[in-house]
């Protein structure tokens, strides 16, 4: 189906998607979801805490997940999404690094036979995309996996024709694992397509660190601000945190160092 209509038709059936299966934005604020699990605590600004206590917290995102997310970051990256998409196989399989409650794929799978790999450190956001997955009836295109995106070693090598590390690996201290890890899934000379945020305090990714680690794995396919600037007068403009890249894998790995 996503291959017979326009990338602006898909884009309306996705808004249509996100606003039916995550309804909470409709009646809840960000400011009031955000106190709700008591953000300014346990999540931008918390860099003390253990991976099983940001696990928790992302639990409890997942219950209000349509009121935290950004609709203007949903839309714009499942642009990008529709536009890789489209040049994949028949029935190919796409790897989700990270995957929250796994709004991007679960459309995806309802426009296409693609098989879809799940996987998040958290059940709760596990458990809500298994609920949407029942209710749209695509849970036999989807396989789920509990796991920190750093090390899956339950995913084959190179078995992926796109890999997604979408909004999520900002929140790791060991985000660069997540980059090797996609570069160990996805197929050579296939996509990873990664979002993330800079200079969260819990990660600090910088535009330099980030491009360097892509550089060793893939060649660059583009990369800028997820949003566009926004112009605010006098000469300035307000440029997104949230950062998009694409890379296409290389041919070769790199070599590795000798110890």
């Amino acid at each position: 189906m996503l291959n017979t209509i326009t990338t602006e038709a898909a884009l309306e059936n996705f808004l249509a998607f996100w606003q039916a299966h995550f309804p909470e934005q409709q009646t809840l604020t960000r400011e009031a979801a955000l106190a709700w699990f008591d953000e300014q605590r346990r999540g931008f600004s918390n860099t003390r805490a253990s991976d099983q206590e940001m696990t928790a917290y992302q639990d409890d995102v997942s219950r209000v997940y349509g009121a935290y997310e950004n609709a203007a970051f949903q839309m714009a990256t499942v642009e990008r999404i529709i536009r890789l998409a489209k040049r994949l196989p028949a029935k190919a399989t796409i790897v989700s690094l990270g995957c929250g409650p796994a709004s991007y794929e679960l459309w995806l799978a309802t426009q296409t036979d693609y098989r879809f790999t799940l996987v998040d450190h958290s059940a709760g956001m596990l458990d809500r995309a298994r609920g949407i997955a029942q209710e749209l009836g695509v849970t036999n295109q989807i396989t789920m996996i509990q796991s920190d995106a750093s090390s899956v070693p339950a995913v084959p090598s190179h078995c992926a024709d796109l890999v997604f590390c979408l909004n999520s690996m900002h929140w790791s201290r060991n985000w660069q694992q997540w980059i090797v890890e996609a570069a160990r899934i996805v197929k050579r000379r296939s996509c990873v397509l990664v979002t993330c945020t800079f200079f969260m305090p819990r990660s600090m990714i910088t535009p330099e660190d980030l491009g360097e680690i892509m550089s060793r794995y893939f060649k660059n396919e583009g990369a800028g601000p997820l949003v566009p600037p926004v112009d605010v007068g006098n000469g300035m403009a307000a440029v997104s945190g949230r950062f998009l890249c694409i890379g296409r894998r290389n041919d070769k790995p790199p070599k590795r160092k000798k110890r």
